[in-house]
């Protein structure tokens, strides 16, 4: 039986290009809908209980260990898909600059309530 991993996100949110990442990677994963963004959200537990902050994307790893903040997630499963994550130490040092400044400068843009 293949070890399946466990993806809590949300329609609008950063999970979706976990979402693509996973799928690309050919990696096999259960999808928990966490909407976080409504005013009658109630907070899930089990969410809270992986990500005491309630945010999303968490991804449950086959172990049981988990990974938060899109830019880790999608490092981690690009490492599996060949070629996507360069391995030329410059190259490398560009995209590890770039997953960094999206959700620390850009991400800021927004507001959330």
């Amino acid at each position: 039986m293949t070890a399946v991993l466990k993806l809590y996100g949300c329609k609008g949110c950063g999970s979706a290009a976990v979402e693509v990442m996973l799928r690309m990677a050919q990696l096999p994963y259960d999808y928990v809908e966490a909407i976080q963004w409504q005013p009658e959200f109630k907070r899930d537990p089990a969410l809270e209980r992986l990500n005491p902050w309630g945010q999303v994307p968490v991804l449950v790893l086959d172990d049981g260990s988990v990974m938060t903040e899109s830019a880790a997630i999608l490092i981690w499963i690009g490492e599996r898909i060949p070629g996507m994550v360069p391995v030329e130490p410059n190259m490398r040092g560009q995209f590890l600059r770039w997953m960094c400044f999206v959700p620390a400068s850009l991400y800021a843009l927004f507001s959330f309530r």
